[in-house]
């Protein structure tokens, strides 16, 4: 592990409004100075710091501090009085700690399962109330659903992005392969399209080929939005958001 910068924002002891960078090509730093000039204060602060990360408790003053561990970069910023947040990939807004995000107290460690009440911020994939809240937009961005029907409030919006910043559901390769199965979905729905007007199934003579091409893309369409596909997810979102050019999403799709 290679510390490489370090910024204490908020006032503690005389480090307030303090930034250091350290040298990135050594392994060996040495700190000179004359008494009091906070080089003692600058080792208990880094102390501090991975102290209170490990015991994952509230951050005694603002920091960010950014470090190199296995081959990766690293980063973890804090508020005072609030637990700190890590940033382990660089394409991404946040990433995995070694702890789910709540809101209110965690529960001591060693507590039977059955009694631990902690409000985890996460979405749970298993329950539909949660899924509804996380939608994608036509280039397959993650981001918080609008709430058609059922308007989501600050909370929930807070949940998402924590999922989104948890699951790194914004990186950037992740997005360039999600945005390319979307991209296929749109263009299946307007072949489908293409097929179900060239069907005409409300004309006094409907084209049997082109029901037949119809049903045959449909049945793709629904095997690509499957459970067990992937980006299921953002590709239902593409679908729904299409029923106002395709009305005939909600007969035949949804």
């Amino acid at each position: 592990m290679r510390i490489d910068r370090l910024e204490i924002k908020s006032p503690w002891k005389n480090l307030g409004g303090f930034q250091i960078d350290f040298n990135e090509e050594r392994d060996v730093t040495v700190l000179i100075g004359k008494n009091g000039s906070a080089k003692s204060n600058l080792l208990e602060a880094i102390i501090k710091i991975f102290r209170n990360v490990d015991l994952r408790e509230p951050a005694p003053f603002s920091y960010e501090i950014y470090y190199l561990i296995n081959g990766k970069k690293v980063t973890i910023s804090a508020e005072v009085e609030k637990q700190p947040k890590a940033k382990v990939d660089e394409t991404t807004a946040g990433g995995k700690w070694d702890f789910f995000p709540v809101r209110g107290p965690r529960t001591p460690e060693g507590t039977r399962w059955d009694l631990i009440e902690e409000d985890v911020l996460p979405l749970d994939p298993c329950s539909s109330s949660d899924v509804r809240l996380l939608w994608f937009d036509p280039d397959g961005k993650p981001c918080p659903a609008t709430g058609k029907h059922t308007p989501i409030g600050k909370e929930d919006i807070d949940r998402v992005n924590a999922t989104i910043w948890l699951y790194h559901l914004d990186k950037g390769d992740l997005h360039a392969s999600r945005s390319a199965f979307v991209q296929g979905i749109q263009n299946d729905l307007e072949k489908a399209n293409a097929d179900y007007l060239l069907w005409n199934p409300a004309g006094r003579s409907p084209d049997l080929h082109a029901r037949r091409a119809f049903d045959r893309k449909i049945a793709e369409i629904k095997e690509k939005i499957s459970d067990k596909a992937e980006f299921a997810g953002a590709k239902r979102c593409v679908i729904r958001a299409a029923i106002a050019d395709f009305p005939w999403i909600e007969d035949f799709v949804l």
